[in-house]
């Protein structure tokens, strides 16, 4: 609401005054007391602006420029400067959409790079609406900037679908990644798109959630992963499972995993992180008219078998042959 409102104008002010001065005065254009009125209006036409602009630069939806930047700062969000990464991504899903399916500004992105190391959180500039029959749209983004100098190793672009993970999921939406590579661009960030990560991150800023705990980890480039309370545990125990093929050999992923479970949970939460393993199987079938024949034929299937360890330091299933 502002505080700068017609009877706060300048003409405004002047009426005000001169109706109260009585009848006998000169009010015309030029008099001493027409004069006085005008200047004492001026100065506090003035100071109902400058009051007007300090009320409305300490709200979100109003403020703008530096005053916008210090009312996002209690949330930890500074405006993104020029040599940010920007581009666009698709969110897309198989069948039409049954409903329009909503994708909120700052929404984030990421993904791994060709060392299996995750790619910089990219998050979306606008709100987005997949309409009802249609499966695709295309969102811009940018890249999410630390209070940290940039790295030296830091990527001058990004190559096209290398974003295909998102740590907070939009139910209806199945996939994301990017058809264009990413690039870097000059200009800052706008107060428009400024507001939209705000407003996003008063909406997932919670942490200590089973969601936060998932987001967290999918943040890490793993693509899947369930976190859940087990009901046959007490409580205060969370069970975390990472199912991306062979996650678990990646000793630097792991650590990265385990320290950002670490800076979610709550406090006193005891969490079991556990990985998904593959187990590999030699089968040996007798062979012959009717299996019963004197030769045996050896069949060695090369699908996997997925399983899940419950302790992440067992050692790994050898192959076992059965007959």
């Amino acid at each position: 609401m502002s505080l700068f409102t017609a009877n706060n104008s300048f003409s405004s002010i002047v009426k005000r005054l001169l109706d109260n001065l009585g009848p006998g005065v000169d009010t015309n254009t030029g008099s001493m007391a027409r004069t006085l009125a005008e200047s004492y209006a001026r100065e506090m036409a003035t100071f109902y602006a400058t009051l007007d602009l300090a009320h409305r630069s300490g709200f979100l939806d109003t403020a703008e420029g530096t005053a916008l930047e210090q009312t996002v700062a209690v949330l930890g969000i500074t405006r993104a400067r020029a040599g940010r990464l920007t581009g666009e991504v698709e969110f897309s899903r198989n069948s039409p959409a049954p409903e329009d399916i909503g994708i909120p500004s700052g929404r984030v992105v990421t993904g791994t790079s060709a060392g299996s190391k995750p790619l910089p959180l990219f998050e979306t500039l606008e709100d987005a609406v997949l309409r009802r029959g249609e499966t695709r749209i295309i969102v811009r983004v940018q890249e999410r900037q630390e209070d940290a100098p940039p790295s030296k190793d830091a990527l001058p672009v990004i190559d096209a679908g290398k974003l295909t993970v998102m740590p907070r999921p939009v139910l209806g939406i199945e996939s994301v990644t990017n058809r264009l590579p990413i690039r870097r661009t000059g200009e800052d960030e706008t107060d428009e798109s400024l507001r939209a990560r705000a407003r996003t991150a008063l909406r997932d800023g919670e942490k200590g959630t089973l969601e936060a705990i998932a987001a967290a980890v999918r943040q890490q480039g793993v693509q899947q992963v369930t976190v859940r309370e087990p009901p046959d545990a007490p409580p205060g125990v969370v069970d975390v499972l990472v199912g991306d093929p062979d996650f678990d050999r990646n000793a630097s992923g792991k650590l990265r995993v385990e320290q950002a479970i670490r800076d979610t949970k709550a406090a006193g939460i005891q969490v079991r992180l556990q990985f998904t393993r593959t187990v590999y199987f030699d089968v040996e079938a007798p062979g012959g008219a009717g299996g019963r024949g004197h030769g045996r034929g050896r069949v060695r299937p090369a699908a996997p078998c997925s399983s899940s360890s419950h302790s992440p330091a067992s050692p790994r299933a050898s192959p076992r042959a059965r007959r």
